[in-house]
């Protein structure tokens, strides 16, 4: 993008305020109090003629108290062209908007993200082109499209009756725009969660419609992250995906679709698990985490990856270290570990990937693994540490080994980076790798929130005294921050350890003490 001297395409001289919001300053810095009103439009901008064409608007935004969203709205009004939500930090917060040109232009909002009343400071950084691509003008004008026939449906038929795409006359005009764009046959008026019309769908052209609806995968800094995220969000595009989804989950769990993924990948799965809501909504997973440890993977390097589920982490992995690198996929569920088979040959990594059919512990031998129902297949566990909340599908004996065993029968090669998500047992895997921390020297990525107090400080303590810089991975702001081993580590989800004789090189960019 260029920076333009255009006038700011808001005009930030009149605020348009309710009754509980406060604005002081000017169009170069301002000082706004949101009431406590949760997501009402609180503090609005018109457009600016002295701007007609689209761009793209950084602003600069301190967030004192609480947590705000800010956005663009088409001439329309009835859906956000752009928006980020930020909440309360130390530093001031980079903003990029983009902006419809001035025929289709709404306003710029401000409104309040927490039940609570949020103070904000905003400046303006600088204008710059930004032309919209075909792909992003196709998803506007399809959410246009579907207010538009959800609208024309209103009118029709009672508000939260089913409508049917075999219907004739008016109604069948109302829903051809819904059709031609998005493949669906009925919807149900003013129903936020799409849930009745997708009813009215045979199994086949529900999970049709989920395959065209998928999303390119990202792993973008994503402040708030939660694996709801998307049914959180007000937007109708948003809404209709987290209602697809239920919809498989619950009527087609068997039916896999391909997923975009990280790296270039791809992954076939079905919609019935946590690990898929993500996934298929969002594009995501875990964002936060694959943002900071992919730079820390270089081609040619050796990843194990200790709980490896369906695949994510080691598909990522088997891409970015290239046909001279090698990805050791660890995974005892066999429900599991079929689809990571699966994976990989989707993929065409069958020569970087090899995967173990066992458990990692802290001694070689036979332990009880219980394998848990369906919709949370990423919480398999050792029996004597299942979630006795969850369903157990199946009780297997699992053949165990430690990772210094597994290290040594890597040919000429040192593990550069391991990765621990066994829901709980990960003090007993490093209870069983003392070579490969001291000697291998690896990055580590442990999954630490479910060991127990006395776990995680155990995990933290062993890597602390070994000599290995440690951070935190904070999804509630979408950043790593480096903790001592003396901090509150039992509010910790996931950690990065990192040699400290290697930070520099891994990860130059790591966040200071």
């Amino acid at each position: 993008m260029t920076a333009m001297q255009h006038a700011f395409p808001f005009d930030l001289s009149a605020p348009v305020t309710v009754a509980d919001v406060e604005v002081s300053g000017d169009a170069e810095e301002m000082a706004i109090a949101l009431g406590s009103a949760q997501w009402a439009f609180g503090c609005t901008f018109l457009p600016s003629p002295a701007l007609p064409h689209s761009c793209a608007v950084a602003l600069d935004i301190l967030v004192l108290s609480g947590a705000v969203a800010i956005g663009t709205l088409p001439a329309s009004g009835r859906y956000f062209f752009d928006e980020a939500s930020m909440l309360a930090k130390s530093d001031w917060q980079r903003v990029c908007l983009r902006v419809p040109n001035f025929a289709e232009r709404g306003t710029l909002i401000l409104r309040n993200a927490t039940g609570q009343p949020s103070r904000l400071r905003l400046r303006v950084v600088k204008v710059a082109d930004w032309q919209p691509d075909q792909a992003e003008l196709q998803e506007l004008q399809a959410i246009e499209d579907l207010l538009d026939a959800s609208a024309r449906l209103a009118e029709v038929n009672p508000a939260n009756s089913l409508l049917k795409g075999s219907a004739n006359g008016p109604l069948r005009s109302a829903l051809e725009p819904l059709v031609e764009r998005l493949g669906l046959a009925a919807i149900a008026a003013n129903d936020p969660d799409f849930g009745d019309f997708l009813g009215a769908l045979a199994d086949s052209d529900l999970a049709a419609l989920a395959q065209s609806m998928v999303v390119p995968a990202n792993c973008k800094c994503t402040p708030g992250w939660t694996y709801g995220w998307a049914e959180s969000q007000p937007q109708a595009h948003w809404q209709l995906r987290s209602a697809v989804w239920r919809a498989m989950r619950d009527r087609c769990p068997d039916v896999a679709i391909t997923l975009p993924w990280l790296g270039n990948t791809q992954l076939q799965m079905p919609l019935a698990s946590d690990l898929s809501r993500p996934l298929f909504t969002v594009g995501q997973f875990e964002p936060n985490i694959f943002r900071l440890i992919t730079p820390m993977l270089r081609s040619g390097d050796t990843v194990i990856d200790v709980g490896a589920n369906e695949g994510l982490y080691s598909l990522l992995a088997a891409s970015v270290l290239g046909p001279d690198g090698l990805t050791i996929a660890v995974e005892p569920s066999q429900r599991e570990l079929g689809r990571l088979v699966n994976n990989i040959a989707l993929n065409g990594f069958e020569d970087r990937v090899v995967i173990v059919d066992a458990a990692l512990s802290g001694e070689a031998g036979w332990a009880e693994f219980a394998v848990a129902e369906a919709a949370h297949g990423g919480q398999n566990a050792f029996a004597h540490q299942f979630n006795d909340r969850l369903t157990t599908a199946e009780l297997r004996a699992t053949a165990t080994l430690t990772l210094d065993m597994l290290a040594q029968r890597l040919p000429d090669r040192v593990p550069d980076f391991i990765k621990i998500d066994v829901e709980g047992a990960e003090f007993a895997v490093l209870r069983g790798a003392d070579s490969v921390i001291d000697q291998a020297r690896p990055i580590w990525l442990i999954e630490i929130g479910r060991t127990g107090a006395d776990g995680e400080i155990r995990v933290v303590q062993r890597l602390a005294e070994s000599h290995y810089v440690l951070f935190a991975v904070d999804d509630v702001l979408g950043a790593a921050l480096r903790l001592s081993s003396e901090a509150d580590w039992t509010r910790v989800e996931n950690m990065i350890a990192v040699p400290r004789e290697k930070l520099s090189a891994r990860w130059p960019d790591a966040p200071a003490a």
